[in-house]
């Protein structure tokens, strides 16, 4: 359900979604007709509101809507209904996944947590974009560059939950004919293999290679017209989370000029 709900009454259409949709009781659109509680006609409703996404301010808002504007949304669009004196109150699975990315560190721990909605593919979805906010707000607030990683060769996949890290943290392992990403470079452990590429690939077969160590930084100055989202790198702009994937990295030849054994 939605909590707390008296506390928009007064600039309900003005302030950021702060209320928590959690997965016990409520109403959830789930099939169950005896799940939802008994809801007054929607002539009698004094106001409909339901959950928007601003995407100037990266937030959610709660937006008024009138009756055929709601019932002009597709059924399976809608996860939640909540009537509070007269007032329904609307959101969406997308919106619910947004919110839930603010509380949940990961995409599992978020579906775990909202069995309803979670195995909806706009939950998913709107989860992705809530960690990619929450993410970039801690950037602005630390005034500090992350950068947004994702394993996969996939660059249209949402399979796999992409981590953020901040940008000064990370190094680039260039083998020849590989790229890998490490957090906390440390050249003895690199040499001996103990370490974990964050594209997520099996480096294994590299262990004992000649490498170049280079900061993702300098790294994308290199190579900076070919690697999507470099100039977001190289300008060190923390308004901005760089993307990178392991199919982007593989596009970049590995530059092992100068190596380390």
């Amino acid at each position: 359900m939605i909590k707390n709900l008296k506390v928009f009454k007064n600039n309900v259409t003005a302030i950021a979604l702060a209320c928590t949709m959690v997965f016990m009781g409520g109403c959830a659109k789930t099939g169950k007709q005896e799940a939802i509680p008994e809801v007054v006609p929607a002539k009698e409703y004094s106001t409909i509101y339901m959950t928007e996404y601003d995407t100037n301010a990266h937030e959610l808002y709660w937006d008024e809507k009138t009756q055929s504007e709601l019932d002009s949304l597709p059924d399976e669009m809608i996860a939640l209904e909540e009537v509070q004196d007269g007032t329904l109150y609307v959101a969406s699975y997308h919106d619910i996944g947004y919110e839930a990315a603010m509380k949940n560190d990961t995409k599992s721990e978020a579906i775990q947590n909202n069995p309803e909605y979670g195995q909806n593919e706009a939950f998913s979805a709107g989860y992705d974009l809530g960690k990619a906010d929450k993410y970039l707000k801690k950037a602005q607030e630390e005034q500090r560059t992350y950068v947004s990683i994702r394993a996969g060769m996939d660059e249209e996949s949402s399979a796999e939950e992409a981590s953020y890290y901040p940008l000064d943290e990370l190094t680039v392992i260039s083998y020849d004919g590989r790229n890998a990403i490490v957090r906390g470079y440390n050249e003895d452990e690199v040499k001996k293999g103990n370490y974990v590429d964050l594209l997520g690939q099996d480096m294994t077969e590299y262990i004992g290679q000649e490498f170049r160590a280079t900061s993702l930084r300098s790294f994308a100055t290199d190579n900076i017209d070919s690697l999507p989202d470099a100039l977001y790198i190289v300008s060190d702009d923390y308004r901005h989370i760089a993307e990178i994937t392991t199919a982007t990295m593989a596009q970049v030849n590995a530059n092992t000029k100068t190596q380390t054994r």
